[in-house]
């Protein structure tokens, strides 16, 4: 996947504000980040700004669903990987 597709899918999944389509975004994102620092090579900048734009808006809905504050959303969900 070329750039421009992966910016438009990513925009895509940020507008349908679904969930799960965000977790994908941000999976594949940090996959993406993965490979480029094995291979000593920085994020794109779109690539930081998508993935920080799906992870704000997936915390901000997993906060308000849960009942707890933003903050501690990662706090909350590595306890829950943690527990599987």
């Amino acid at each position: 996947m070329d750039a421009k597709e992966r910016e438009s899918r990513c925009r895509e999944a940020l507008q349908t504000c679904d969930c799960r389509e965000i977790a994908k975004m941000i999976k594949g994102l940090h996959d993406r980040h993965e490979i480029r620092v094995q291979h000593k090579k920085h994020d794109t900048a779109a690539d930081e700004r998508y993935f920080r734009q799906a992870q704000e808006r997936l915390y901000s809905e997993l906060a308000y669903a849960l009942g707890i504050e933003e903050d501690a959303v990662p706090d909350y969900i590595a306890q829950r990987i943690a527990l599987a």
